[in-house]
């Protein structure tokens, strides 16, 4: 699945938080049905990356192969948190993703 060319209406994103923050998110939601959200905090960490597939009620392992790892430890594991997977009619955030 390549979703890496964007058209004009699905283009890239930086998001970025009030001036005391360094911190950035990048958004792309591809040329093709998937969104991918990732980026880094003012430390310097990355944040867990999210991958949003569309336009089927399931996607394949293969998909989430060498996807990856935050730089940004889990306590609980000792690990870098993963990037999570989600799918959704249009591949797209919606709400309940944002909770």
């Amino acid at each position: 699945m390549d979703c890496t060319d964007s058209s004009k209406s699905k283009a890239q994103r930086i998001v970025k938080g009030d001036k005391e923050d360094d911190g950035e998110v990048l958004v792309n939601k591809g040329g093709g049905v998937a969104s991918a959200i990732g980026g880094s905090t003012a430390a310097g960490e990355s944040i867990p990356a999210c991958i949003i597939f569309g336009g089927a009620d399931s996607y394949l392992a293969e998909w989430t192969e060498g996807a990856p790892v935050s730089t940004r430890i889990d306590e609980s594991t000792g690990r870098g948190y993963p990037t999570t997977f989600y799918v959704n009619k249009k591949g797209g955030m919606t709400p309940a993703l944002c909770l």
